[in-house]
């Protein structure tokens, strides 16, 4: 999932039958909007929240089994960084 600051699902993508979209509420009420979230880590009962904050979006990979989370938060980086990357290339791209 992708959100902006407000809680908003800008993209999502499901890849397993397992997780469900209004998962994407629980992230929105769990995580935005809590002020004293720490960790990029929420787990909300069985269901495991894996965050990064780029800017005003949060990056959001959803898991209910055991993953490999090494690899999910260089997905998510690199997610970040190729956006910030097209973001620069269109911003200096003549008109």
């Amino acid at each position: 999932f992708k959100f902006n600051a407000e809680g908003e699902v800008l993209i999502s993508r499901l890849y397993r039958d397992d997780i469900k979209r209004p998962i994407s509420d629980v992230f929105s009420i769990q995580v935005i909007s809590s002020v004293d979230v720490r960790w990029p880590i929420t787990t909300v009962g069985s269901t495991a929240f894996f965050h990064h904050k780029h800017e005003n979006v949060y990056l959001v990979a959803v898991a209910n089994l055991n993953i490999n989370v090494s690899i999910l938060y260089k997905f998510l980086y690199k997610v970040a960084e190729i956006r910030l990357s097209d973001f620069l290339a269109s911003s200096t791209r003549p008109q």
